[in-house]
């Protein structure tokens, strides 16, 4: 029987029918917009590939930023570093330095509904909310890297999520030059509206249809 099972071709067919979660915050952020004059800083889990990610550096990130006296910081941990309670230590550190500054908000809700709502762009590193951001909102992202030449120099380079980055926003390797890439990123934002609209429709098949299509394919299935 094991043998037999071994010579059976497997039939297993993968269907797109596109993407039920993109569709899902698209239609929550264009029911009610709230954008204020603010930045979303969401760098992703502090364990995953640390010569990349932020934590080292997400201080120095934040003092830079905040430099923009006129621009208010959204600054949302990943999900996972709240609920480790070391990371949460880091981050409550984080929390006591800044808490005083009046344009520094601290976003620790499960939806990131509303901090995307408010924001006028986005910065981390390589989280994966980067293009879902984006797609959703047709705002750009920012995507600091501490370890650019590296990065590129290895097979994470070939991955469409780093590939894809200067069709969505900028990318930066010097944290003294972030509010220049602030300044312009704000004065190209609908230069990247277009640029991360066309992507979507290359990335993204059946956007905002995603329900639609996995009724009509269950239905063929059923039939």
């Amino acid at each position: 029987v094991h043998i037999e099972n071994q010579n059976k071709k497997n039939k297993t067919k993968f269907i797109n029918t596109g993407y039920l979660k993109l569709d899902h915050v698209n239609q929550k952020i264009a029911k009610n917009e709230l954008e204020e004059n603010s930045i979303l800083l969401a760098p992703t889990l502090s364990s995953m590939l640390p010569e990349y990610n932020l934590e080292s550096i997400i201080e120095t990130v934040i003092k830079n930023i905040l430099k923009s006296e006129h621009l208010k910081l959204i600054y949302r941990p990943h999900p996972g570093d709240i609920k480790n309670k070391n990371q949460k230590r880091n981050i409550e550190k984080i929390l006591d330095k800044f808490k005083k500054h009046n344009n520094f908000v601290f976003d620790q809700n499960i939806s990131y509904i509303d901090s995307y709502k408010k924001s006028k762009f986005l910065i981390t590193d390589f989280s994966g909310t980067a293009y879902t951001y984006a797609f959703s909102t047709l705002k750009p992202v920012i995507f600091i890297s501490k370890n650019e030449k590296k990065l590129i120099e290895s097979e994470l380079n070939d991955l469409y999520y780093f590939r894809d980055r200067l069709d969505v926003g900028k990318i930066n390797q010097d944290l003294e030059k972030i509010s220049q890439d602030i300044k312009e990123i704000t004065n190209l934002k609908e230069h990247f509206s277009e640029k991360i609209k066309s992507l979507r429709n290359k990335r993204i098949k059946y956007f905002n249809c995603a329900i639609e299509q996995n009724l009509y394919n269950i239905k063929n299935i059923l039939n």
